[in-house]
């Protein structure tokens, strides 16, 4: 499982946890060209109370795969 992390501008917290299909679509999105907020709009969603600050992707794929993937929201 994937355990996806959002540091809060208010000193908050989120997370959850995702499937590959979570991972799949996060490199088809940085090939697409996105990143920053661009990238964790399309990914998660653009509608925060309190904004990120960043967002830390961690884990490991049911192939294996390890994945660090850490998001600055700017």
């Amino acid at each position: 499982m994937i355990h996806v992390s959002v540091s809060l501008v208010d000193g908050g917290l989120q997370e959850f946890m995702e499937n590959d299909s979570f991972v799949e679509r996060l490199y088809r999105l940085k090939n697409q060209g996105y990143e920053g907020r661009a990238l964790v709009h399309e990914l998660i969603t653009d509608d925060w109370g309190a904004p990120p600050l960043h967002v830390r992707i961690s884990g490991k794929t049911s192939k294996g795969h390890e994945i660090d993937e850490h998001i600055p929201y700017s």
